[in-house]
């Protein structure tokens, strides 16, 4: 736990620093999405994802095994009912940008702790969850605040404050694609003005790292399951 804490602490050392979202010119794994999944944002559904044993909804195999050997995250959109595999567009300190095959990003840190989106309307432009790192980092439950940044219709900034209640819920296995993890999960129920909500993270015990992550938006948005792959 001491190893989990030294890296988790690291990724609080620097989170306020921003993630370049730049994309690569020609990235072989974004050009196969092109096209081929269908819109975050609209379009023809996808294949339905799966449940593995963990509850965790994961996209659909066929779409894990596109990626090949690349990189990727694997995105389900719970609300709008749309899958995706997200390819690496650029990343920054501790803050790792992901691209859609529509162009839809997500910023991430410490494995799949949502920072920011764009383009999917109603978008995050930041999170603060520094709190709830640092009671994940030691293993302990305990009370939290986060704060999540919106950018209004007039261009002014909307911040959002949550009171959150961390509790770990023990020893897990997670299923990564092809691959099996051992890992911590954890449960932030938080109540706000905006919304209440539930979010889960499950912590790979030897990296360190989130390695999966369901995760509230936003009201016209929803939930975002979140996977790492090939990492």
């Amino acid at each position: 736990m001491t190893k989990i804490f030294c890296r988790l602490l690291a990724v609080l050392a620097i989170s306020g620093l921003a993630a370049c979202s730049n994309a690569p010119e020609s990235n072989p794994l974004r050009d196969a999405l092109e096209g081929g999944v269908s819109g975050l944002t609209g379009g023809a559904r996808p294949t339905p994802a799966q449940v593995p044993e963990s509850g965790f909804l994961a996209v659909a195999p066929q779409l894990i095994a596109s990626a090949q050997a690349e990189p990727a995250v694997g995105l389900f959109m719970q609300e709008r009912n749309t899958q995706a595999l997200l390819s690496l567009s650029g990343a920054r300190a501790t803050h790792v940008t992901w691209l859609s095959g529509d162009r839809i990003s997500f910023t991430l840190s410490g494995g799949t702790m949502l920072v920011r989106t764009s383009g999917l309307g109603h978008d995050l432009t930041h999170a603060d969850f520094t709190q709830t790192l640092m009671l994940i980092a030691s293993g302990r439950a305990g009370q939290t605040e986060r704060t999540h940044t919106y950018l209004t219709r007039d261009f002014q900034q909307d911040r959002q404050r949550f009171t959150c209640d961390v509790r770990p819920l023990g020893p897990t296995q997670v299923q990564l694609g092809r691959a099996s993890r051992q890992a911590l999960a954890y449960e932030e129920a938080c109540k706000g003005e905006m919304a209440s909500f539930t979010n889960r993270y499950w912590l790979d015990t030897s990296s360190g790292q989130i390695v999966q992550a369901v995760q509230w938006v936003h009201p016209q948005v929803g939930k975002a399951h979140l996977q790492l792959l090939n990492q």
